[in-house]
């Protein structure tokens, strides 16, 4: 017997054909001289009941060794689908918990910048504001001081006085009010550059992590395939082994037939062995139609976790897009309630 990567011989030696006790013959004093023939026709049938004997005991001991390597075989073809059913769902868990990270990440990193960006506005405002009544105090303050000091010449330019000071306080008013809208205005239009610009550079890097997790899955995708490929041609090799099985066995048949017609008087030992060769071959045929049938449901769900990864990925792209529309409404929001302030 041969074993080789791709199939099993067995060869039969000629030994197991011949008479192996064809040289034996019993003594010569021993013979009766009554009825030699008779004898002799005896010990013949008991040679040729040893020889059949020895035939089926070592067909028989060929074939356990058979069943015995194709239940080897058939185990480690189990073992090695059980391996990659861990590794495959080692890979997609990866997948995913990667791919919920990254989105979190981009969606806590944005929603920083956008509130360090509305923190710097509203305290530039507040600034502003703050200078603007400061100096609208001190322009008060002095004009209460200069009313007070002429106030000896308040009777005679009264009139004079107050005209004066109400138009300087309506042209302070008035120049203080563009300065402040110039000043709001141009503020307002630097955050808004900044803001867009910010928010450009934030979407370019959001799509090149987008394309970065698309490329990963595509080279999953590609790993998950060559190893189906190694399934597929370990399934291949199976088949081969199968049919040699096959031929051996339908070999084995043929000689258990020719030796069925030389031995009619050993019917009965023959159909025995026949009966034993046709349980084995079922038990064969069996056991490879459990692997076809493990092979084929192990390729089906290759397939739907395939699907499975598409459908999550086109899932966290909407998700991104649905963010991209967030922010675009709340960047109106912030343009409309700007123009409100003004």
């Amino acid at each position: 017997m041969i074993r080789s990567k791709d199939h099993i011989e067995v060869m039969l030696e000629e030994s197991l054909f011949r008479d192996t006790a064809g040289s034996k013959s019993p003594p010569a004093s021993r013979q009766s001289e009554e009825s030699p023939g008779r004898e002799q026709t005896v010990k013949k049938k008991d040679v040729l009941l040893m020889n059949r004997q020895g035939i089926v005991e070592d067909l028989q001991e060929q074939i356990a060794k058979l069943t015995s390597l194709l239940e080897q075989e058939t185990k480690e073809h189990r073992n090695t689908e059980i391996r990659l059913n861990k590794e495959i769902q080692e890979v997609a868990a990866q997948l995913q918990k990667k791919n919920e990270e990254d989105i979190r990440i981009l969606q806590q990193k944005h929603l920083n910048d956008l509130q360090a960006l509305l923190e710097q506005s509203n305290s530039k405002l507040a600034q502003e504001n703050a200078d603007a009544e400061k100096r609208l105090e001190e322009l008060q303050k002095d004009y209460d001081f200069l009313r007070g000091s002429f106030s000896t010449y308040k009777e005679s330019l009264c009139e004079e006085i107050n005209e004066s000071w109400a138009q300087k306080e309506a042209q302070w008013k008035e120049a203080f009010e563009e300065k402040k809208v110039r000043a709001l205005s141009k503020q307002n239009q630097e955050l808004r550059d900044l803001f867009e610009k910010e928010k450009k550079e934030l979407w370019r890097q959001a799509e090149e992590e987008l394309d970065m997790v698309q490329e990963s899955h595509k080279k999953q995708v590609n790993e998950v395939w060559e190893k189906y490929k190694e399934v597929k041609q370990e399934f291949q090799k199976l088949n081969i082994m199968k049919e040699n099985l096959q031929a051996e066995i339908a070999e084995n048949k043929r000689i258990i037939s020719s030796q069925h017609l030389e031995a009619q008087k050993v019917h009965r030992e023959n159909e025995m062995l026949k009966s034993q060769v046709d349980h084995l071959r079922k038990q064969t045929h069996v056991r490879v139609s459990k692997v076809e049938a493990q092979f084929k449901q192990r390729i089906v769900s290759l397939t739907n976790e395939n699907a499975d990864l598409r459908r999550r990925l086109i899932t966290k792209s909407e998700q991104l897009f649905n963010e991209r529309n967030k922010d675009e409404v709340g960047a109106t929001y912030l343009d409309a309630a700007g123009n409100g302030r003004l």
